[in-house]
């Protein structure tokens, strides 16, 4: 049986044990109107095969609300990357939120370098996501052009945003990381203005590797409740727009305008040493 849903705008589904979205029946054009997708305490929940994401392709945000089932949201095993038939995957995306999912382990799964998608991604918001222990790998990084909005917030097993290789070795991490013109190795964020890590209890560093950190567009950060986390990178890092980070344990404040004046604030000159007076 084909399926066809190409005027849907919206879909959300609220409650169901079982949910998977997309099954081997529906064709290229299924989805072609799809803006949003809404879950809500779903249990064994699965978006799609990783052959059909490209059904998505339109989708411009997804936002997740509990279903302690759901392990991992995109399982990207088998998708070609470089050479013929390339696939471009969810290069629409602009919001992605997971609240709620304490048995969420991976967002992104066997990630094949030279993947094509979420280039779009301007806003990650990640909020009590129990046993989250790495957000991203390189490759994921590579692929985040267009970041500026992240924010991990009460996620109590994670320990580091950016995973070196050792948490998870069944993720492939590129080979190809960007060289600077001096020619050392460096992770780019190029876009990401804000940055909130609230309440990461176990969270000891952003990135451990060797590579530099560049934050060039980086001018909000709120770093709070976070008591192991002792530096920010044991690499070169860059962030020439900030000139201080705000502190409060308010969580509310996760929410405003970081550059208002009237949160209590930190500046050491660096944000290393800002984390480290923190």
């Amino acid at each position: 049986m084909t399926v066809l849903l190409p005027s849907l705008e919206m879909l959300e589904l609220l409650g169901k044990n079982k949910v998977h979205i997309v099954d081997c029946h529906m064709q290229v054009g299924s989805f072609d109107q799809l803006r949003y997708i809404f879950v809500s305490d779903c249990g064994l929940l699965n978006l799609a095969a990783a052959a059909q994401l490209e059904l998505f392709r339109s989708v411009q945000s997804i936002r997740i609300e509990g279903g302690d089932a759901l392990e991992v949201v995109f399982d990207l095993e088998g998708l070609k990357a470089k050479g013929e038939q390339a696939e471009v995957i969810l290069g629409q995306l602009e919001s992605l939120e997971i609240h709620y999912s304490s048995n969420l382990m991976r967002i992104w799964k066997m990630v094949p370098k030279g993947l094509q998608g979420f280039h779009n991604l301007k806003t990650l918001q990640i909020s009590y996501c129990g046993s989250l222990r790495y957000l991203l790998s390189p490759v994921m990084v590579n692929l985040l052009v267009n970041l500026r909005d992240l924010r991990l917030v009460n996620c109590e097993m994670m320990e580091e945003i950016i995973e070196t290789g050792q948490g998870y070795p069944e993720i492939r991490i590129m080979d190809d990381i960007v060289t600077n013109q001096e020619g050392e190795e460096v992770i780019v964020f190029p876009r990401l203005s804000r940055l909130v890590l609230f309440n990461l209890e176990n969270v000891t560093v952003f990135y451990s590797g060797k590579c530099g950190l560049q934050f060039p567009s980086l001018d909000q950060v709120h770093i709070s409740n976070c008591p192991k986390l002792k530096f920010f990178c044991s690499g070169p890092l860059c962030t020439p727009k900030l000139e201080r980070v705000n502190t409060s344990k308010d969580q509310w404040l996760c929410m405003r305008d970081l550059s208002t004046r009237d949160i209590e604030c930190v500046w050491m000159g660096d944000l290393n040493k800002t984390v480290q007076h923190i």
